[in-house]
């Protein structure tokens, strides 16, 4: 895991109140991967989901856009963070 992940691991941790182990953060390689694991992680956290999952998504992509200037229409599910995001 690149710094630019590990940077924008950290602040999904603290956009959303998690800790995501190393070893799940590691596994992950797409936006979709990383937006369905915060999901689950709030559902398992909050035994309901507040937001559905494509919310987290949306928020997702809000962070990419504010840490790196990424253009969101650049940013789909099947997006990798490194190969297609330029992360790393």
């Amino acid at each position: 895991m690149g710094l630019d992940t590990v940077e924008f691991v950290l602040e999904a941790e603290q956009r959303f109140g998690l800790e995501i182990p190393d070893e799940d953060a590691a596994a992950i390689e797409t936006v979709g991967q990383f937006s369905r694991y915060i999901h689950d992680r709030l559902v398992c956290r909050d035994a309901a989901a507040s937001a559905d999952e494509s919310a987290v998504f949306e928020r997702v992509c809000d962070q990419l856009e504010q840490q790196f200037r990424i253009d969101r229409r650049q940013v789909c599910r099947d997006s990798r963070f490194v190969k297609d995001l330029g992360l790393d």
